[in-house]
């Protein structure tokens, strides 16, 4: 059997299958346009059959393209009936195409422009990113540039607190000192006021001695009443008050004092109690009295004296020269 009368039986077996079996139908005419082309017969009628059954099942576009080649060879051969049975349903898979092809268009732009607009988006975010990006490094910069000054400005609050508190410490060593100062200014000045009224009374009384020799015109006598005066001796009561008094207020001084020196060159007080020249200088010094005038003044003593005096008990003493007179001011007061 020849290709051509087996492409024709296949024909057959499709059209007869197409109210049964759309799959067989399809499949023998398949088969029947494969023997045509085998055959070099440009048959139109399985074409024509294939492209109806897919237009049947929704395949358009391949429907489309059997049509199309089922019309070329009905003009090939210029069959008028070939050509009428072909156009009869050409237009109709046509404008299901050219629909199709449409709906897919605008699909396609649908999809174009929302894939356009999604990219438009990232765009735009990808940019408001960037710029809230530098914001935050910006806000970031600048945070840590307030932590720092915050940082120095606490370090410095440390620091004005550290001051503040050695000011305080310093105020409360001044004012410790003060309230040193003016027990020991208040205990002289009672002694003052005590010393100074005996002295009123002793020269008042002088006075009247004076008074009454002159009115009897007794001036031999005059001479005698200043002898009456022991200067020496007040001057050493003076003194000896001076000395009770500063060891009452400073009741451990000779103690501390003599830490200064070896076993064999610490000092005591004298039979009487009273402190000896050398001891008087730097009791001065610690009631605050510094200048050798106003000591060497208050001694009845020449400033040289004074200097003699604290070199040799400078030169005797275990702890250094210039830190001799500071340690004198550190011994505190009973």
């Amino acid at each position: 059997m020849s290709q051509h009368n087996y492409a024709i039986i296949c024909s057959i077996l499709g059209r007869d299958y197409n109210e049964i079996d759309h799959e067989k139908a399809i499949y023998y005419s398949a088969f029947s346009c494969i023997n045509d082309i085998h055959a070099a017969v440009r048959e139109t009628t399985s074409k024509k059959i294939i492209g109806s059954y897919l237009y049947d099942q929704g395949d358009i576009i391949f429907a489309s393209k059997c049509i199309r080649i089922a019309l070329e060879d009905a003009n090939f051969y210029n069959s008028r009936q070939r050509q009428i049975e072909v156009n009869s349903i050409l237009p109709i898979i046509e404008k299901e195409r050219i629909d199709l092809v449409e709906k897919q268009k605008r699909t396609l732009t649908t999809l174009l422009w929302a894939v356009c607009s999604l990219v438009l988006t990232l765009l735009v975010s990808f940019f408001v990113i960037i710029k809230q990006n530098r914001n935050l490094h910006r806000a970031r910069k600048s945070i840590q540039q307030q932590l720092t000054e915050i940082s120095d400005i606490n370090k410095k609050l440390e620091e004005s607190h550290k001051e503040l508190e050695k000011s305080n410490i310093h105020l409360e060593k001044k004012q410790k000192e003060l309230e040193e100062s003016n027990q020991i200014k208040d205990m002289y000045i009672i002694q003052s006021l005590y010393g100074k009224s005996e002295y009123i009374d002793m020269f008042e009384n002088l006075l009247k001695k004076v008074d009454c020799k002159l009115a009897t015109r007794q001036y031999d006598d005059l001479r005698n009443l200043y002898k009456e005066i022991n200067v020496k001796a007040e001057r050493e009561n003076v003194h000896s008050s001076f000395d009770k008094t500063f060891l009452i207020l400073f009741p451990d001084f000779i103690d501390e004092y003599n830490k200064f020196f070896l076993p064999e060159d610490q000092v005591t007080l004298d039979e009487n109690g009273n402190l000896s020249p050398e001891l008087r200088i730097f009791a001065l010094i610690r009631l605050g009295v510094t200048e050798n005038e106003r000591i060497a003044r208050f001694l009845n003593l020449s400033v040289k004296t004074i200097y003699s005096y604290k070199g040799k008990v400078k030169s005797k003493a275990i702890i250094p020269k210039e830190e001799f007179e500071y340690r004198i001011l550190q011994i505190k007061k009973g």
